[in-house]
């Protein structure tokens, strides 16, 4: 639609949606900006995302996306589009695209959370596509702005996603990592195999959070990538239907420790690629001639930090109740009723010289 020109029946609305300078995504900020996001899972997105950006740019003009729209589709529009209904676009999963970019509405998405909420409808006999912004309990006063709750995003996916976050969003911290089978892993082959066959990705994202806990699908996961030793028994053929069922259990007090120290390895390294201080972050927030992107990225450097100190405390405590667990050995004797003192009928003594005459059984 912008290609077009005056001649887009949008064009009213086109012309008051900001330029790449005016929004706050990281993408878009300067290389002097990005260092200000240093240790954060943030710029690895940012990294990551540019890459993928670039990827479908090409293919885009290999597919003639060009010669279509001309001089206006260059890598930095296509940037600018795309980061433009990540940020504005409401997601209305019973829609065709699921995504919707609607004039006015998509407003309410500029600016700090609010308690307000986008919703989508279908209305009137022929079922016409609507969408609005509902205020929260608290109203809007005249003059104010109408926003929405952005579906309780982490600091760091407001500042990703929207190019703005709370500047008291501290305790909503959440830092990323990516968790696979190691390459180097002698049972790799086994791992992928099982994941595979549970429809699971070779991959998974995990989001330690100030609030939050590992799902039982995450905690699985990393107890099949860290089964070695004696526990390997569990990959052999003969339990491979029913080993993603063994893992939403613990497996071993050795797999489990393996699981455990693994994240606060992962958690206490990610602290170490940080280089400000909490104080240095906070006399950002309160010093008054800050940038709003030095305050975005104060905001994501804390929320983040308190993310990963808050996971290093949580699994420090499953460490100290690692023998108080039930692990696969005990649930299988339970389940074979085995976990019960031995009658006296049942035991043999191997020095007793049975005679094979004497037994009424082979007596002919």
């Amino acid at each position: 639609e912008k290609s077009k020109g005056a001649s887009s029946a949008w064009a009213p609305w086109v012309a008051t949606l900001p330029t790449r300078d005016e929004m706050q995504m990281p993408y878009f900020w300067s290389a002097d900006d990005l260092l200000l996001l240093q240790g954060t899972s943030v710029l690895d997105a940012v990294e990551e995302n540019q890459e993928a950006l670039q990827e479908e740019f090409d293919q885009l003009l290999s597919q003639g996306w060009g010669a279509k729209l001309g001089d206006e589709f260059t890598l930095e529009a296509y940037e600018w589009a795309v980061a433009l209904v990540a940020a504005r676009a409401l997601f209305a999963p019973k829609f065709e695209g699921q995504y919707i970019l609607a004039p006015f509405v998509d407003g309410a998405y500029v600016g700090p959370p609010t308690p307000g909420v986008a919703e989508f409808f279908y209305e009137g006999m022929f079922r016409e596509p609507r969408v609005k912004v509902t205020v929260g309990a608290g109203g809007v006063k005249k003059g104010g702005r109408v926003g929405v709750a952005y579906d309780d995003k982490s600091s760091s996916q407001m500042l990703l996603k929207h190019g703005v976050t709370g500047l008291d969003g501290i305790s909503n911290g959440a830092y990323e990592v990516s968790f696979s089978v190691s390459p180097m892993d002698k049972y790799r082959d086994d791992k992928l195999d099982i994941l595979e066959m549970n429809k699971m990705s070779e991959k998974i994202t995990i989001a330690f959070s100030a609030n939050d806990y590992l799902t039982a699908e995450d905690t699985a996961f990393l107890r099949l990538v860290c089964l070695q030793g004696m526990d390997a028994f569990l990959l052999e053929s003969v339990f491979r239907n029913e080993v993603w069922s063994f893992m939403q259990e613990p497996v071993s007090e050795d797999n489990e420790k393996m699981m455990l120290d693994t994240l606060i390895a992962t958690c206490e390294g990610s602290l170490e690629g940080f280089v400000t201080s909490d104080s240095a972050d906070r006399k950002v927030l309160t010093g008054g001639d800050s940038t709003l992107r030095a305050q975005y990225a104060a905001v994501v450097r804390m929320s983040e930090k308190a993310a990963l100190k808050n996971t290093i405390l949580i699994l420090e405590e499953e460490v100290e109740t690692l023998g108080e667990r039930e692990y696969y050995q005990q649930r299988r004797l339970r389940a074979l009723g085995l976990d019960r003192p031995i009658d006296e009928s049942e035991i043999v003594d191997p020095d007793v010289d049975i005679r094979r005459e004497n037994l009424p059984f082979t007596q002919q």
